[in-house]
């Protein structure tokens, strides 16, 4: 039924964005209880929209989650949710029909701002519960490369955690990734030679540290700036 009328209504399109937004607003918490025939349906009748139409209707939804989101940095609302979901149709759909608009064009403004909780969503998704990091189209590079920056910091720091709790109690583990190698033609051997010992140790997530051979200093408090990059400020 959503389907139908999303479709038999497209005149709407034309008669501004609050009647629209109306529509949209009531398709996507239709959406959410739709079977998977009458969703597929759904998808099959937005693969027909013309490209003004589907950006349109793409946008509005757009900026329905965004006025939601900003609405509440720390939670995600049953609205946003059902948005989202609705979104999601959408991609399927211009994925489908053989990309309708480009897809940078779901990216979402408000979960790529710099203030979005986005250790908090990571939480979500960990966990189990609703999460943009189940729609990553909706993340542009920049976000997405704060996301994988902090999972790496988290199973750094969990390995590390874990490596020191067994160096309490056995004895057996050291807490970092520690290199040693030797400078000049000798680094780069070395230091592949030495991560090819780690990879079946798990060794490969504890914080690096680098212990150059021949120079001062002891062998788990070596240099920690990696060998292989240029200095730079560690991300948070």
């Amino acid at each position: 039924a959503a389907a139908t009328e999303l479709s038999s209504r497209s005149g709407l399109l034309g008669e501004g964005t609050d009647r629209l937004g109306e529509l949209i607003g009531k398709v996507c918490r239709i959406s959410t209880s739709m079977s998977a025939a009458t969703q597929q349906g759904l998808v099959l009748a937005l693969q027909g929209f013309k490209t003004d139409n589907f950006r349109l209707i793409l946008y509005t939804v757009l900026n329905y989650i965004s006025t939601g989101v900003l609405d509440d940095l720390h939670d995600v609302s049953e609205s946003v949710e059902a948005a989202t979901f609705f979104l999601n149709l959408l991609y399927e759909a211009n994925h489908k029909a053989g990309n309708i608009v480009p897809y940078t064009h779901f990216y979402n403004e408000a979960v790529n701002r710099t203030d979005f909780n986005i250790k908090e969503d990571y939480k979500r998704w960990k966990s189990g519960g609703f999460s943009f990091c189940n729609f990553p189209y909706m993340y542009d590079p920049a976000t997405k490369a704060r996301i994988l920056r902090h999972e790496n910091s988290r199973e750094q720091f969990n390995e590390f955690e874990d490596a020191v709790l067994q160096l309490i109690f056995t004895g057996s583990s050291c807490p970092y990734l520690l290199l040693k190698v030797r400078r000049g033609p000798n680094l780069i051997p070395d230091t592949l030679r030495e991560i090819h010992m780690q990879v079946n140790a798990d060794g490969l997530k504890k914080p690096l540290k680098v212990h150059f051979i021949g120079e001062e200093g002891v062998d788990e408090g070596g240099d920690q700036k990696p060998p292989l990059v240029s200095p730079g400020p560690v991300p948070r």
